[in-house]
């Protein structure tokens, strides 16, 4: 779960986006150059099994005008952008996506690649919720400036 936070985070922090009907089935095609850019974010949702998707709690407002800033050269940074955390989240690391390009990797961290339209990209990651333990699926959605 500690590896879901820091990468819905990381992520979190840099895309944002609100998708309509055939946005959903929009898609570009998906490498380092086409997802590099600046990204805002947008929502952070967990669903439990059996549960209404619902905001992630872990999201806090500091966090929410982030951006995340994708190059093409594989490296990222994180920008604690607006009202800064305490501490702030300042980041810089590199990402990488899979042969496949379903999953993107920050440092480590993996996480689904689940959609992508030009300007919306939509991640995600399946884990288990410490308090409860039962499974959640988490997903990010980030918008490109």
């Amino acid at each position: 779960m500690t590896k879901t936070i820091i990468a819905a985070t990381l992520f979190a922090l840099s895309f944002t986006a609100c998708t309509k009907g055939s946005d959903e089935n929009k898609s570009v095609a998906i490498s380092n150059e086409s997802l590099a850019g600046k990204y805002a974010f947008g929502s952070v949702t967990y669903k439990a099994a059996g549960s209404p998707e619902q905001d992630y709690p872990m999201y806090t407002n500091c966090q929410k005008d982030d951006k995340i800033t994708l190059s093409a050269n594989g490296v990222f940074l994180y920008s604690d952008e607006g009202e800064k955390c305490d501490p702030p989240g300042e980041k810089t690391g590199t990402w990488s996506l899979s042969s496949n390009n379903t999953v993107i990797t920050l440092d480590g961290s993996e996480l689904n690649l689940l959609s992508f339209d030009g300007s919306v990209l939509k991640v995600g990651d399946t884990d288990t919720d410490i308090r409860t333990g039962t499974s959640i699926t988490i997903t990010i959605t980030l918008n490109k400036q």
